[in-house]
């Protein structure tokens, strides 16, 4: 996944062998946040990023986080990429604090034998920033070395 010209992207190496984060911010302002977990299957479980196991995490953490959105029902929408499908919801936070974001969308694609969880966090419904990513989730591929 490439970041158009106005983002800025970082890799972050979380500790304890965590999942590398791929994070994209605009290169100035605060207008969007955007978090890509890259995760693998290291407990070799059957179909770990299959479509059905994707649609249940998010599922999942959607439900969780619900109870501080304005929305009452979670809408899991799905997301077609070049040969898996994931999922995705939208919500908006009840009560942002100063400098938090008002939108949320969560959710999780197949890639190769990868897992993309990815968060984007935005303050305008509807922003491009949020188009522009769920475009390139659907294009994303893994390349291996």
């Amino acid at each position: 996944m490439n970041a158009p010209d106005t983002w800025n992207d970082k890799l972050q190496q979380p500790a304890n062998d965590l999942p590398p984060i791929i994070i994209f911010e605009p290169k100035s302002g605060n207008l969007f946040k955007i978090l890509v977990t890259v995760s693998w299957n290291l407990q070799k479980q059957e179909g770990f990023n299959s479509s059905k196991s994707v649609k249940n995490l998010t599922e999942q953490v959607g439900k969780e986080t619900l109870p501080q959105a304005v929305e009452i029902e979670l809408a899991l929408q799905e997301l077609k990429g070049v040969s898996s499908t994931g999922y995705y919801f939208v919500l908006t936070d009840k009560a942002p604090k100063a400098g938090e974001f008002k939108y949320l969308a969560q959710g999780g694609l197949g890639v190769g034998d990868l897992l993309l969880v990815f968060t984007i966090l935005t303050n305008e419904k509807d922003s491009q920033v949020f188009f522009d990513m769920l475009e390139r989730l659907r294009g994303a591929t893994q390349q291996l070395n």
